[in-house]
């Protein structure tokens, strides 16, 4: 599910991309705004989140250079000290194709490999995604990472 909240004067916007239950196997997830100018320039980023690293269960032994024990005094003690980051979305693009075509979002994590280019987005998960005009930029139509 999918809301976008705009400013009156369609300069600035919020927008809220809500998960009930993962679908196995689905990559990739759009985000796709309205009610924006389509011939602005907007710069469209999310909110940076922190995951306890105990969240990854087993799963931490991935990126590790050493066994940890689940339910263990280590994971405990590491988990206070250490959070794993989430992805970084972050680009320019016109209204209209954020409107129309819409952002493809950062790859879902899939059980291996885990770094700032993987989103992270269990049962119930929701992001935050926010969208500022850019003011004195010619649209060029194209989207700029």
């Amino acid at each position: 599910m999918e809301w976008t909240c705009v400013s009156e004067d369609q300069t600035r916007a919020v927008g809220m991309l809500m998960q009930k239950l993962v679908v196995p196997n689905t990559q990739y997830h759009s985000y796709q705004a309205k009610g924006l100018k389509p011939d602005a320039r907007y710069h469209f980023y999310n909110r940076s989140l922190k995951y306890n690293i105990k969240d990854f269960g087993d799963l931490v032994n991935t990126v590790s250079p050493v066994h940890i024990r689940q339910d263990s005094l280590a994971l405990d003690l590491i988990a206070r000290f250490k959070k794993m980051d989430g992805e970084i979305e972050d680009c320019h693009a016109a209204g209209d194709m954020l409107m129309y075509h819409g952002v493809k979002l950062k790859q879902a994590f899939g059980g291996t490999g885990y770094n700032n280019e993987v989103r992270y987005f269990q049962d119930f998960a929701a992001r935050m995604y926010f969208m500022e005009e850019e003011k004195g930029h010619a649209d060029s139509g194209e989207a700029e990472k």
